[in-house]
């Protein structure tokens, strides 16, 4: 199973729409939205011994929603990845977003 395919998987349990990058149709708030940024190779002598994949998921919501949070933050623990939290508010479609930046080894999924 590839990164994409075990996250998507996993933030399914929220029971909220979820999707890579963005939806191809128009979802109404709450939604989770989530993307690779970037990768880091871990190795020596040359040679690449551990991956790590940085990652951001994002939940939309009309309303500062806890319970929501709570669920991702769970599943976070549960696989477990390491992350950080930033909450933000998107003015133009009135939403409040949950930023998540997690690091998942390659080994997890």
């Amino acid at each position: 199973m590839n990164l994409v395919d075990f996250l998507q998987k996993e933030l399914k349990k929220t029971g909220l729409p979820v999707a890579y990058s963005h939806f191809l149709d128009e979802v109404e708030a709450p939604f989770i939205i989530f993307f690779i940024t970037g990768t880091e190779h871990i190795g020596d002598d040359y040679q690449v011994r551990k991956k790590r994949y940085k990652v951001t998921i994002e939940l939309f919501t009309q309303n500062k929603n806890m319970e929501a949070e709570k669920k991702l933050e769970d599943i976070f623990d549960g696989i477990p990845v390491a992350y950080e939290t930033e909450f933000l508010y998107e003015i133009k479609e009135n939403l409040f977003i949950a930023s998540y930046k997690i690091i998942i080894d390659e080994g997890v999924f």
